[in-house]
């Protein structure tokens, strides 16, 4: 085996999302498990629209809706040809 026949499965798919402070994260797309959409009483901090929940059981709440997530994973996914 050559290294570039590892390449293909080193490569990550970066998702950008804003937390609630206004900061911009980054978050793997393959380490993303599930989203809930957030909605008044059970947010986390004002603005949050999504609780995204990852293979770790670690969740980063963000001000994008959770159909804006998927639309971001969909477009990440056609970038890297996935």
């Amino acid at each position: 085996m050559q290294p570039t026949d590892i390449v293909p499965y080193l490569a990550v798919i970066w998702l950008a999302v804003t937390d609630p402070t206004g900061a911009q994260v980054a978050i793997n797309a393959r380490e993303i498990v599930s989203l809930r959409n957030v909605t008044g009483s059970e947010s986390l901090a004002d603005g949050v629209h999504c609780q995204v929940s990852t293979l770790d059981g670690k969740y980063l709440a963000v001000i994008e809706t959770c159909r804006e997530v998927i639309e971001g994973l969909v477009e990440a996914a056609k970038k890297a040809g996935q």
